[in-house]
């Protein structure tokens, strides 16, 4: 059996590692073709899958399991917590002391750097799949042809040659034009609704990021208009910049880099250079419809990712989900929903709901002066206890922005009785003015 996956980031690369280190139910390999023509010797957009890269030590390990060799240079920095800015004033959110997060590129480096493969997240996951005996053809496929009999094989146009394939995994992303042309292949699938996200890669001098940032990711949730939350992501020698709405555009990334209570995290008289690395990626904000069909399964973001968080953890749990509905051998319609489908609904489409009620939350609190500074108060209040599992608004925290636990959990845990009274407490303390005013202009 020949399997075409389309799109090598990690949920397809993850899919065809998987598919080659199993069998299927006669023990035999099937062959696997990915298809994806971008080039990791570009530095900027061109080579990278426009990502913040921020992953849990976790995909790591789970890289090294599936025999992946991790590069000294792949992580830039490892994270120790959090800076949560507000409106009110910022507090630090120290990591749960079980998580190990990194940051990583990943392409091969922003536009204005030298590029360097072994830094690249996805150059790694294609490596690892080379060696697991994956076909890499890199062309970018330009159009898909639905299998003309039931027995017939689907048919890929990549690079001015035509290729067949058995089953057809489309892990394309949500920012790809085949999401367009899955549309009109007749079995129904649609696209995810997205959010038009701006993001950029600054550069930095390293000592600076050491000092101001401390291994932390800075977070801010200022009210400003049409801006849910920001980020100041730290690498080696660069600072991502990640700002996410419904409708962004880069004057809003710039609007954000120019407010006072960002402007005070990047170094003295600093301006915004002339020429930097920046992207707009779509990110997925509901789930695609219509996924599968008679081999044929759609996977990664392009189908369904947890919501505004954790996007690689998504890729790898669809890739693999795929993988071992593929290898079950029931590869109809039918037996696709319920092995591949449900199991990816079940994960993540309900808990997706509470995620976007706490994100519309969040959005509420930060663009109210009083409940911002009743956020940080309790926030800074917690620190002072000595065990992360007594601080119980920061482990709230500390999950919604790192994807961490799942988002019915996280709302559990605010809608409980001890988290509403302190809440109250907090609030009404910052309504009577005992927990101070915001300073003047920010």
């Amino acid at each position: 059996m020949q399997v075409g996956v389309i799109g090598g980031g990690p949920a397809g690369a993850v899919c065809a590692i998987e598919l080659r280190r199993g069998t299927l139910h006669g023990g035999d390999r099937p062959e696997v073709l990915l298809f994806d023509g971008k080039s990791f010797s570009q530095a900027g957009p061109q080579g990278c899958n426009l990502c913040a890269g921020v992953i849990p030590g976790a995909i790591l390990e789970r890289l090294a399991a599936m025999g992946a060799e991790i590069p000294a240079a792949l992580v830039q920095r490892e994270i120790t917590g959090h800076y949560f800015e507000t409106r009110a004033g910022g507090v630090h959110i120290p990591k749960d002391p079980e998580a190990t997060i990194y940051t990583v590129f990943r392409g091969v480096g922003p536009r204005t750097a030298a590029p360097e493969i072994a830094q690249s997240f996805d150059h790694l996951l294609l490596h690892t799949a080379l060696r697991a005996g994956v076909i890499h053809v890199e062309e970018h496929v330009k159009d898909v042809r639905m299998p003309e009999t039931p027995a017939a094989p689907f048919r890929l146009l990549a690079g001015g040659e035509e290729y067949a394939v058995d089953v057809l995994v489309g892990a394309f992303g949500v920012n790809s034009a085949l999401a367009r042309r899955f549309g009109d292949l007749g079995f129904g699938y649609q696209p995810p609704l997205t959010y038009h996200v701006t993001q950029a890669e600054l550069p930095v001098d390293p000592a600076f990021i050491t000092t101001v940032f401390g291994e932390e990711i800075k977070i801010f949730a200022l009210g400003l208009p049409g801006i849910s939350f920001g980020a100041l992501t730290p690498k080696r020698t660069h600072l991502t910049v990640t700002v996410i709405g419904p409708a962004l555009t880069r004057a809003d990334l710039e609007r954000f880099l120019a407010h006072p209570r960002v402007r005070r995290h990047l170094p003295p008289a600093w301006t915004l250079p002339a020429v930097y690395c920046h992207c707009a990626p779509r990110l997925p904000v509901t789930a695609g419809k219509n996924v599968v069909a008679d081999r044929l399964l759609v996977i990664g973001d392009a189908h369904i990712a947890r919501y505004l968080k954790g996007g690689i953890e998504s890729a790898f749990f669809t890739g693999s989900l795929a993988a071992e509905a593929i290898l079950a051998g029931d590869l109809s319609r039918a037996a696709l929903r319920e092995r591949y489908v449900r199991s990816c609904q079940a994960r993540y489409l309900r808990d997706n709901a509470y995620g976007r009620f706490l994100f519309r939350l969040n959005d509420v609190i930060s663009a109210s002066p009083t409940l911002a500074r009743a956020g940080r108060w309790l926030l800074e209040r917690e620190q002072r206890r000595p065990r992360w599992r007594d601080r119980h608004h920061t482990q709230i925290m500390w999950h919604i922005f790192t994807g961490s636990a799942p988002y019915r959990e996280i709302f559990r845990r605010a809608v409980g009785l001890s988290s509403l009274l302190r809440t109250a407490l907090a609030v009404g303390l910052s309504a009577t003015g005992l927990l101070g005013k915001d300073e003047k202009g920010e």
